[in-house]
């Protein structure tokens, strides 16, 4: 499962025929404001919202989070906390 990062358009996706999802952002002040998720299970929308995260690690941005999605994700994974914009 291979996810792109479409800067242009400001997205990650993911649609290899089986497994499809997107990730939309705005970026705001160099940060990511994630505000629209859909994939086809919820292994593939985990998958998107870490590629999310660790493009904002190596970027040296933060995510912010307007999509609940986002947040159970943090939840989950504590270790992203520091990465979200309060």
């Amino acid at each position: 499962m291979k996810i792109e990062h479409d800067p242009v358009g400001q997205k990650f996706l993911i649609d290899d025929g089986k497994f499809y999802g997107i990730l939309a952002y705005t970026e705001i002040n160099g940060n990511l404001d994630v505000h629209f998720i859909d994939a086809t299970d919820e292994r593939v929308k985990e998958g998107i919202i870490r590629s999310a995260f660790e493009y904002a690690r190596n970027a040296g941005v933060k995510i912010i989070s307007s999509a609940r999605e986002v947040d159970t994700f943090v939840e989950k994974h504590p270790e992203y906390e520091e990465l979200v914009e309060k």
